[in-house]
């Protein structure tokens, strides 16, 4: 079976799409059988320029990069994979046999995660790609929801704006919502239309919905005009308030000029 997306496998059976960049066949071999074992799929790549290519042609959902290569080295081709969008998210572990401090800072400097020291210890391997895969699916689904919230917010202030003024809309979206409610003085403005039944039993159905509609329309701009919002809508009835939430001392007057 083919996955697509991390998110799509099962949690403990979670296997990845690895890259594996080093210049020494041997080190190849040996992290290609560790986690080839381990369920993964492994690509391999002998240098810096090949590993560009691999990772954008088919991202990866890591990178194992060796440091010393000739040509371009690994601080060099993370760089050139964190510059590009196509490949700016994946996380780099770098592999080396250099341990010095300065070696790591600026291995992290350039965009790595994480640093694996020469010789490969096979469980600290197997330990840290898991954790690093880990972090990622993470930060997708974290991703993920926040589009998901973004989506929401944006259809609540497309929602909002149909029914209430700008300035309304603007505070409710800025101060939220109170399930537990405030007390306050406002005004509220019903309003229907005379003798409905009858002109509905008189006219066909068509005719009717393009009533409701004309004064729906009428009715809500002169209402958000007014700075009110429009509370309920029953049919040909409608309820609007006014000096709340925003408060306004002159909210009776709005309503009666909108209801005029």
């Amino acid at each position: 079976m083919v996955y697509n997306d991390m998110n799509d496998l099962p949690n403990h059976h979670l296997k990845a799409n690895l890259l594996i960049v080093d210049d020494t066949p041997a080190n190849l071999r040996l992290l290609t059988s560790i986690l080839v074992e381990q369920g993964y799929k492994v690509r391999a790549a002998p240098n810096g320029k090949l590993a560009l290519a691999a990772a954008q042609s088919e991202p990866p959902d890591l990178i194992l990069l060796d440091i010393m290569m000739p040509e371009m080295d690994g601080y060099v081709t993370c760089a050139q994979l964190k510059s590009d969008e196509r490949t700016s998210n994946i996380p780099i572990i770098f592999l080396s046999a250099l341990s010095e401090a300065m070696d790591k800072i600026k291995a992290f400097a350039v965009g790595g995660v994480d640093y694996i020291t020469k010789p490969f210890q096979t469980l600290e391997v197997i330990s840290r790609v898991e954790t690093h895969l880990a972090l990622r699916r993470m930060q997708r689904q974290l991703e993920k929801k926040s589009a998901e919230i973004a989506a929401l917010n944006e259809r609540l202030d497309q929602l909002l704006r149909c029914f209430a003024s700008q300035e309304v809309a603007d505070e409710l979206l800025e101060q939220g919502f109170s399930l537990g409610g405030k007390w306050v003085e406002a005004t509220a403005l019903f309003a229907d239309i005379r003798s409905f039944v009858t002109i509905t039993e008189s006219q066909s159905p068509d005719l009717t919905i393009q009533l409701l509609n004309d004064y729906y329309a009428h009715m809500m701009d002169v209402v958000k005009e007014e700075g009110g919002i429009i509370n309920q809508i029953l049919g040909d009835g409608i309820m609007c308030i006014f000096g709340s939430p925003i408060s306004q001392r002159d909210h009776p007057l709005r309503a009666a000029r909108a209801a005029l």
